[in-house]
């Protein structure tokens, strides 16, 4: 399991271990359990897991920003490393990407709030 915090890459994997270790192990657990009650073919134990810490792949970035960052593991983790680590150009334009994708969700009939605005202009 790989455990990704990006307010803390600047902080090394010892810091992230002892800060997320014990819910990474619920998170495997429960995901287990989950697989065992709904996939009763499916044969998977909770042991024998390595844990791996995302450190060092860019400075930590404040919480305010850690949703942008999430989105961007998401789409560029392939399973050993990240592909695409963020820049501040790169981090820049998907904070305009997203504005904009959010601006045009169908029925959106809402004004956007003027931080977003001014992340638009």
């Amino acid at each position: 399991m790989y455990v990704m915090d990006p307010t803390m890459t600047s902080e090394g994997a010892d810091a992230m271990r002892e800060k997320h270790h014990v819910n990474a192990k619920r998170v495997l657990y429960g995901l287990i359990r989950c697989i065992h009650q709904n996939m009763i073919d499916w044969d998977i134990s909770a042991s024998g897991w390595a844990y791996g810490y995302n450190s060092s792949a860019h400075q930590s970035c404040i919480r305010e920003q850690s949703g942008i960052y999430v989105l961007s593991y998401i789409r560029s983790f392939n399973g050993l490393y990240l592909e695409d680590v963020l820049d501040n150009d790169r981090l820049e334009y998907l904070h305009k990407r997203m504005a904009y994708q959010i601006m045009h969700i169908a029925g959106n009939a809402g004004d956007l709030p003027d931080f977003m605005v001014q992340i638009v202009i």
